[in-house]
């Protein structure tokens, strides 16, 4: 693999990983998921528990990290990484 393709992976890594553990899990807390999702306020937004966001965020980061655990293991077994 080249260093500018080692390069792009790992900053594409890093960016999936921040955009899906760190701001949509901030987004579902602060109850502004309007902005990624064209869905009713009352589902997730400010009228929301807080209990509810507080466990939609946290199951969103379990499912994504275990998603991205598995993805770049298949990735790496293939050699794409």
């Amino acid at each position: 693999m080249s260093w500018a393709r080692a390069i792009a992976s790992g900053l594409a890594v890093v960016l999936v990983a921040f955009l899906l553990l760190v701001w949509l899990p901030s987004l579902l807390l602060t109850g502004r998921v309007e902005v990624l999702f064209a869905v009713n306020a009352n589902l997730l937004g400010a009228h929301a528990s807080r209990h509810l966001r507080v466990t939609v965020a946290t199951v969103e980061f379990t499912v994504a990290l275990l998603a991205m655990a598995w993805g770049l293991r298949r990735m790496q077994a293939r050699g794409w990484i």
